[in-house]
């Protein structure tokens, strides 16, 4: 009997359970069912932005990889384009990688031009390094990378100009690599170390210095006698080239420039 009772009891609480969500799906089941939609929706959007983003930087990449730079005209387009897409590019990867190749490349084709440095070449390898510094300043690999690029775009740009505050730069940049501990045991360090140790030899002029004055001709060798009337006048000899010597001297932030002296 009190089970037949402890049984009748369950089902009367069953039944009372499914009588109160009956009443509550009544009540709030439109609410429901919008947020039941509403999830569904979003996962769909979710999904779509992340294929679409994955595509896009799919076709990135390819895009990038035709690029070309077998002559200084395909580069100068090449580098445009590459620099258009990494300001499009989300991906932080794609956008490392393509600023570290705007900078090489215009470094070496501001070499390999017909009259080194080439300004314009120089002028984008200095953006590409700058935005590259400034986009990942805590990157050890890039920011070393970037200082260790402007540091050169500064020497280029002393042979061009001459300008003595292009020295301070590099050593602002070289010295940046240097004495940051984070950069010790990166391929750059030990370059960036021998680079500043060398600074005051990159950054000098190379002038000319006028040839000493040939020696007056010896008393003795001179021949008082004067020629006899039709005989012929000897040929004097050649003159000796003039003597050109080179002097390398260091040119100061005050614009003065000093001689140094060659080992």
């Amino acid at each position: 009997m009190r089970a037949d009772r402890r049984h009748e009891l369950k089902e009367n609480d069953l039944a009372h359970a499914l009588e109160v969500a009956k009443v509550y799906l009544h009540e709030n089941g439109k609410r429901l069912g919008l947020a039941v939609t509403a999830v569904i929706v979003i996962f769909a959007v979710v999904t779509v932005a992340v294929r679409t983003r994955a595509a896009n930087i799919e076709d990135a990449w390819r895009r990038r990889s035709e690029l070309s730079y077998k002559s200084a005209d395909e580069a100068r387009q090449s580098l445009e384009k590459l620099s258009a897409m990494v300001k499009e590019s989300a991906d932080i990867g794609f956008a490392l990688s393509g600023l570290v190749d705007l900078g090489m490349q215009s470094l070496r084709y501001a070499q390999e031009s017909a009259a080194p440095p080439d300004p314009d070449f120089n002028a984008l390898a200095r953006q590409a390094f700058e935005d590259l510094l400034a986009r990942f300043p805590a990157n050890p690999l890039a920011a070393g990378m970037a200082h260790s690029g402007l540091a050169t775009v500064a020497e280029n740009a002393f042979v061009l100009d001459q300008n003595p505050s292009h020295k301070e730069e590099a050593r602002r940049h070289l010295s940046a690599i240097v004495d940051n501990a984070s950069f010790q045991g990166l391929p750059f360090y030990r370059r960036a170390a021998d680079r500043l140790a060398a600074i005051d030899r990159t950054f000098s002029v190379v002038r000319f210095a006028a040839a000493p004055p040939p020696p007056a001709p010896s008393a003795d060798l001179a021949d008082p006698a004067e020629p006899a009337a039709g005989a012929a006048m000897p040929e004097a000899a050649p003159a000796a080239p003039p003597e050109v010597k080179m002097q390398r001297v260091r040119v100061n932030p005050d614009g003065t420039v000093e001689p140094i002296e060659e080992p």
